[in-house]
């Protein structure tokens, strides 16, 4: 029970440190998140294979993601 409590007490207080507009900042973040994958599900559809940490093409990948 005294954990739960720390728990809450801090939780509450986190809560306090958030800006006024929060649900803005969750809402773009959200919305960018949804909007790459979208573009990353598209690109699979079209058969095209984009490298997550560079961001480029490939050309070296069929659509089902194997080597040529």
């Amino acid at each position: 029970m005294k954990l739960c409590g720390v728990l809450l007490i801090l939780i509450g207080f986190l809560v306090v440190l958030l800006p006024d507009n929060w649900n803005g900042y969750l809402t773009d973040a959200f919305r960018n998140r949804l909007k790459k994958w979208k573009r990353r599900e598209e690109n699979k559809k079209n058969g095209r294979v984009q490298d997550t940490s560079t961001g480029q093409l490939s050309r070296l990948r069929t659509s089902s993601g194997r080597v040529k």
